[in-house]
């Protein structure tokens, strides 16, 4: 009987370790800018979002809104810095999920 239920801790253990492996890698923390990237446009309708993990790996995506076209980029972001130089935007929505505790 205590073989059975020592047996059944070891398990949940396993099955603990495993999904807190998994969890490292899900969306922990959030930064978000919006902002008018254009003199013509306003509303702030152009934004930068940061979407990091636990360990401050994930991407930053940008959209510019303009008058006669809009555009969406994606960057890297590993160990809490850009793969490619950042935008001012991109840094301070970087900054602002930095500065989250992961979940």
């Amino acid at each position: 009987m205590l073989s059975n239920a020592q047996s059944a801790v070891d398990d949940l253990r396993a099955m603990q370790a495993e999904q807190g492996k998994t969890l490292e890698g899900c969306l922990a923390r959030v930064g978000i800018v919006r902002y008018d990237a254009f003199n013509d446009v306003g509303g702030e309708q152009s934004f930068a979002v940061v979407l990091l993990d636990s360990k401050a790996n994930g991407v930053a995506l940008s959209g510019l809104y303009g008058r006669q076209d809009s555009r969406v980029y994606a960057k890297a972001i590993s160990a809490g810095q850009g793969e490619r130089p950042l935008s001012d935007e991109e840094q301070q929505a970087l900054s602002k999920a930095l500065k989250q505790r992961p979940t």
